[in-house]
């Protein structure tokens, strides 16, 4: 279960009966009888971003690649629970992206021929695709990307299937 970015593992959640009402009195007979009941319930609550992070370290991840930890969904369940704490056994479905640091990239693209930049983008690890859009566009006529930074921004997508 989640609430608000926290994830409550399975079997953490007690409850008990903190107060009882009836609108009868025991060995009263009514057609109609009400009830009102006060529940105490008492949980773990974790964060969802330090769970992803502390079962994505445990993961081997191919080279060039790295956990979406945004998009990246975890549970977690209590196997075990004693006066010392609470043995708990998370589970990750990860999403994998390319493990790009931005800043490089571009510096590498800055000033670069088209083809020279086509053929790094294509070189980087799990890239799959990459599209350079131009803007303004007189630098497609050039035949350069343009030789500030600050003019290139890198961002990575999903292909859909």
């Amino acid at each position: 279960a989640k609430n608000s970015g926290s994830v409550i593992p399975d079997g953490s959640v007690e409850t008990s009966v903190s107060k009882e009402t009836y609108d009868k009195g025991i060995g009263e007979e009514a057609t109609d009888f009400s009830l009102s009941m006060e529940i105490v319930a008492k949980g773990i609550f974790l964060s969802q971003t330090d769970l992803v992070k502390a079962l994505s370290q445990n993961m081997a991840v191919t080279t060039g690649l790295k956990v979406d930890e945004t998009n990246s969904t975890v549970s977690a369940k209590v196997l075990q629970k004693s006066p010392e704490g609470y043995k708990i056994e998370g589970s990750i479905n990860a999403k994998l992206i390319p493990d790009i640091d931005r800043t490089k990239v571009v510096k590498k693209l800055t000033g670069q021929r088209s083809s020279a930049a086509e053929k790094y983008l294509g070189s980087l690890p799990g890239v799959s695709r990459y599209t350079i859009k131009f803007n303004p566009s007189f630098y497609t006529r050039l035949g350069f990307l343009p030789f500030s930074a600050d003019k290139i921004s890198v961002r990575l997508e999903e292909v859909q299937k």
